[in-house]
């Protein structure tokens, strides 16, 4: 990409600068590979279970004051967003004679990178619909960040308690209202094409929506230079982000629309955390059980946000092309 976000590292740059362990190192690639979000969200490092982003709301009141005149104290709001992580786990049996020879062995490694793939799938569904109230194992995904973290405000919809059609007039107001500006556009692969086929349209998308490449080579649309990312399903399944939605906009009730989220990404973005790399555990044969010898994968990870106004959601979009 010719696009550099953020200066701290995503999967791909922790698997490629981690060379310790290549099972680690191919398990890393794997899930990495499974999403186009892991070529943009940055990941950091914390060695806690929970933890807390606190920071200060720009309501800051000071005053001046006159010559010889005693200084009056303002004010300024300080926040707190409480975040938690989560275990992906799973685990590969083989008979221990057999995981022995070597078609075992390479048959181990190609489950072992088939789970890791699955960790990436299971990680992009829940950066979307991840919640924690509904599943206390799970992490908080954007659905539940914007509900809960994020300022009404950041909630935007197409005007029509129906839902409508995307307008990139729309579209400009949402990135205007990220703080710190916009990284990335997360939407379903159906959304994407239909921003391709704005910028066939005269009159609409033009040269504001180009095609670039991500780090493994594949195709990456931009609009005004932000990458847009789609989050896949298993099987390539595009259902994620399906026109399954009830609209954002107050009162509605149809099922029938979608969301784009607009992401600001690092220091006070939006960010991937886990407590360590995915681990390749070796138990050799389990006790308890007859000649079987087994291996554990695990990733301890999570989704955080450093501050409420870092990105947007724009929900009620009807299955309708994109307007100007």
């Amino acid at each position: 990409m010719s696009v550099h976000l953020t200066t701290n590292p995503t999967l791909i740059d922790i698997a490629r600068t981690e060379k310790v362990d290549l099972a680690q190192t191919a398990a890393q690639f794997a899930i990495a590979r499974s999403g186009s979000v892991f070529n943009f969200l940055p990941f950091r490092t914390k060695d806690v279970w929970e933890w807390t982003e606190q920071f200060t709301l720009e309501d800051a009141s000071s005053q001046y004051r006159a010559l010889n005149e005693e200084p009056t104290r303002g004010s300024g709001t300080q926040k707190e967003m409480q975040f938690g992580m989560s275990i992906m786990s799973d685990r590969y049996q083989l008979e221990r004679l057999l995981a022995r020879r070597p078609e075992g062995q390479k048959n181990k490694a190609v489950e072992l990178q088939i789970k890791a793939a699955g960790f990436g799938f299971l990680y992009n569904r829940d950066f979307i619909k991840g919640s924690s109230l509904d599943n206390p194992r799970e992490f908080d995904g954007l659905q539940s960040l914007f509900s809960s973290h994020l300022v009404a405000d950041q909630t935007m919809d197409t005007g029509n308690i129906a839902g409508a059609a995307l307008s990139l007039e729309t579209l400009n107001e949402a990135m205007d209202r990220v703080r710190g500006g916009t990284s990335i556009i997360v939407m379903s692969k159906s959304m994407k094409r239909k921003f391709q086929r704005a910028s066939e349209t005269a009159g609409v998308g033009g040269e504001f929506i180009q095609q670039d490449k991500d780090q493994f080579g594949r195709p990456q649309p931009t609009y005004n230079g932000i990458p847009l990312v789609t989050i896949e399903d298993v099987r390539n399944a595009d259902t994620i982000l399906g026109y399954d939605e009830v609209s954002t906009f107050a009162g509605a009730a149809n099922s029938d629309s979608t969301s784009i989220y607009l992401l600001n990404l690092g220091e006070q973005g939006f960010y991937g955390a886990q407590q360590f790399d995915p681990m390749i555990i070796n138990h050799g044969v389990v006790a308890g059980t007859i000649n079987v010898d087994s291996t554990d994968l695990e990733w301890t990870c999570s989704l955080g946000v450093g501050h409420d106004q870092v990105g947007v959601r724009i929900g009620g979009i009807s299955d309708l092309a994109i307007i100007a």
